[in-house]
C-alpha cells in the first residue's frame, strides 16, 4: 500500500444521477446499488463521510457557475460558497459534473489479490474490501462487500486498473 493523496487533499467524484449538493456538504460516496461510487451529500447519521465539497466542476473541470451550456445540464444556483448544484437524472452515464471533495483521511494505492471485478463490488467505487489473509500488504478481492469493512473503494487506479485500487481506510468508530 502506497499513499495517493495525504488528508486534506482534493478529490473529483462524479455527482449522483438528479442529487443536491452545495459547497460545503459532508459528502459520501454512495454504495447502494444504481449510485455506487458517486458522491452525494452526506444526510443520515450512518453515512460514512469523507469529505467536504469544496467545489462543483464539469468532466473538464470547469466550475458549473462559469460553465458554458452544453457542459452542464443540471441546474446551478448560487455561486462561489454559495453554489448549489441539482444533478440532471443522468449525470453519472452523460456529462459527468463532479464534487471536488477535501478528504477527511488519506487516500492509498492498494493491489488485490486477484483481477478487479471477479467479485462484484472489487471495482465499484462505494463498496468495501478487506484486508486479505494471507498478504496482510494486498486487499482480498474476494471480500468486497456493501457492508463495512477496512477500506472504502474511491475507484481503480488510473496506473493499474486490473489489479489496484483508490481507498479510504475506514476508522475503527466509523465501523460500529
Amino acid at each position: 500500500m502506497k499513499l495517493y493523496k495525504k488528508s486534506g487533499e482534493v478529490i473529483s467524484v462524479p455527482i449522483y444521477n438528479s442529487a443536491t449538493v452545495s459547497v460545503g456538504d459532508r459528502m459520501k460516496i454512495a454504495n447502494d446499488g444504481a449510485g455506487a461510487g458517486d458522491a452525494d451529500a452526506a444526510d443520515a447519521v450512518t453515512d460514512l463521510e469523507i469529505g467536504l465539497c469544496e467545489g462543483i466542476v464539469t468532466s473538464h473541470g470547469i466550475p458549473v457557475d462559469q460553465a458554458k451550456s452544453g457542459y452542464l445540464d443540471g441546474t446551478v444556483t448560487g455561486s462561489g460558497e454559495s453554489l448549489t448544484y441539482v444533478a440532471a437524472a443522468d449525470n453519472t452515464t452523460v456529462l459527468k459534473v463532479a464534487a471536488q471533495i477535501r478528504c477527511f483521511a488519506p487516500v492509498y494505492v492498494v493491489e488485490a489479490t486477484a483481477t478487479l471485478g471477479t467479485t462484484t463490488g472489487s471495482n465499484i467505487p462505494g463498496y468495501y474490501i478487506d484486508v486479505d489473509t494471507t498478504y496482510s500488504t494486498k486487499v482480498g478481492e474476494t471480500t468486497a462487500s456493501t457492508t463495512v469493512q477496512n477500506y472504502l473503494i474511491l475507484s481503480t487506479d488510473p496506473q493499474n486498473p486490473t489489479t489496484h485500487l483508490l481507498v479510504i481506510p475506514v476508522m475503527t468508530q466509523d465501523k460500529q
